[in-house]
């Protein structure tokens, strides 16, 4: 039987090769970006109050959310929301916590944030 501590760390390995898309680099200037290249504005804001987290889009819906904490536990996972808003409070003692979050036109977007 597998030790929990290498199951969980198996999960979040898994679960990060899941979210985590592929980047093209450029062989001219490897890690670096061109200075014609901009950051695309996120289609949404993450802000934090106490233990709260609310996420706020601008244009399109929430489809699924998902947050856990820096130690791979699961604390939240929602389908179908179709909200531009959506508020959580956590009632446990984490301070970092990573969200996965699914708009309505497909686009999916993870942050790492600390309350």
């Amino acid at each position: 039987m597998m030790h929990p501590a290498i199951r969980k760390a198996f999960f979040i390995l898994a679960l990060f090769s899941f979210m985590l898309p592929s980047q093209a680099q450029n062989p001219a200037l490897p890690g670096s970006i061109p200075s014609t290249e901009k950051k695309a504005k996120k289609p949404y804001k993450i802000l934090t109050s106490g233990k709260t987290i609310t996420i706020k889009t601008a244009s399109v819906n929430l489809k699924n959310l998902m947050i856990w904490t820096a130690r791979g536990n699961r604390i939240l996972e929602l389908k179908d929301i179709n909200r531009q808003q959506y508020s959580y409070t956590s009632t446990i003692n984490e301070n970092i916590f990573f969200i996965l979050m699914e708009m309505d036109n497909g686009q999916r977007f993870t942050e790492k944030i600390g309350i």
